[in-house]
């Protein structure tokens, strides 16, 4: 029995060894490069200049890569593409055998091949889709509240923040205090507040190599597209 036991103790062990590498491999992306080289992990990012690549085995990472050393990706399922015209979908990037990439959508008959500098991103920000909006920045808030011969409140709130869509930005820089005494409110100001918005306009191609995909469209309201700068 203590051999039997000894025996399926080893091939499980030997099984470990052997599938386990097997399986870290198959779940991880590959992008090849024009020296030959593929370097493995879970692609984070792709515009026309760079492609951005976790590693797990890097100090930082994340890592780029110049998109012009970048001859085909492969990833290990769906992410979210863009193409050159606009067009914003899901699909399975495959390695295509002469350069280039193959998208494999779901649903689709058969896969689309198209060149890598027709891939415009790869997973792409709402600045880049024109889906949603992407946030940013920082609020502070402080509030003290004193009490004895004068009671005392003072509120103050500092919040820089930054919106981006496709076809606007949009940033703030504003401080605001308020102040009361014994139930008086002595302060009541907002200093050195501004507040900006730019607008841009975006054309985009009829055609696409992809038929049913979605073209990217925005539910947010677009802000006025005139440049506004507030200081008080």
């Amino acid at each position: 029995m203590k051999q039997f036991v000894s025996a399926l103790v080893h091939a499980l062990m030997l099984a470990a060894t052997l599938v386990l590498p097997m399986l870290g491999a198959a779940h991880a992306d590959s992008v090849y490069l024009k020296n030959g080289d593929r370097i493995s992990g879970k692609v984070k990012h792709m515009d026309n200049k760079y492609l951005e690549i976790k590693l797990s085995y890097a100090k930082e990472g994340v890592i780029k890569i110049e998109m012009a050393e970048v001859v085909s990706i492969e990833t290990d399922g769906e992410v979210s593409v863009m193409l050159g015209d606009g067009t914003l979908t899901k699909a399975r990037i495959e390695r295509a055998p002469e350069g280039g990439v193959i998208l494999q959508r779901p649903g689709d008959i058969s896969p689309v091949t198209i060149p890598l500098a027709q891939l415009a991103y790869i997973e792409p920000n709402a600045a880049e889709s024109g889906v949603g909006v992407d946030w940013s920045g920082r609020v502070i808030l402080g509030i003290t509240d004193a009490s004895g011969n004068t009671d005392t409140r003072d509120a103050y709130v500092e919040a820089d923040l930054k919106a981006a869509a496709k076809a606007w930005r949009w940033t703030t820089d504003a401080r605001g205090k308020r102040s009361e005494s014994e139930g008086t409110t002595t302060a009541n100001n907002w200093l050195n507040g501004s507040s900006t918005t730019s607008c841009s306009s975006t054309t985009r191609a009829k055609d696409s190599p992809i038929p049913r995909a979605t073209r990217a469209t925005s539910s947010m309201p677009r802000p006025d597209c005139e440049h506004r700068s507030l200081t008080t």
